[in-house]
């Protein structure tokens, strides 16, 4: 069983993407985006607002310490371009052996 299958286990009615929709088509409780990098937290970062609701909630997945995937990002280094946009770290853990979850908020300046 994959990842989105198991989470379809936990709720039926959840509503699931593997990609961006169309702006405007649907908003989300929960955003995860799965990264390996900086530049793909640059690149994928800035979708995430727009699709995400008001009090949502945006996490990233990035490749855990142990791994083995060579990676440029941890739970304290690699979010700059979100930190300047005003997103704050909060919860972090890890969700299997190759990845780590990291969960942002906004907070308006």
């Amino acid at each position: 069983m994959d990842y989105v299958e198991s989470l379809s286990l936990l709720n039926q009615d959840l509503k699931i993407s593997t990609t961006v929709p169309i702006l405007g088509a649907f908003t989300y409780d929960v955003v995860q985006i799965f990264v390996r990098n900086k530049m793909d937290v640059l690149e994928l970062a800035p979708s995430a607002p727009a699709v995400l609701k008001t009090d949502g909630l945006l996490w990233f997945s990035y490749p855990s310490e142990n791994s083995g995937l060579d990676t440029d990002i941890n739970s304290k280094e690699g979010w700059e371009s979100l930190l300047q946009a005003g997103w704050k770290p909060g919860e972090h853990f890890e969700l299997d052996n190759q990845w780590a979850c990291l969960r942002f908020e906004f907070h308006q300046r």
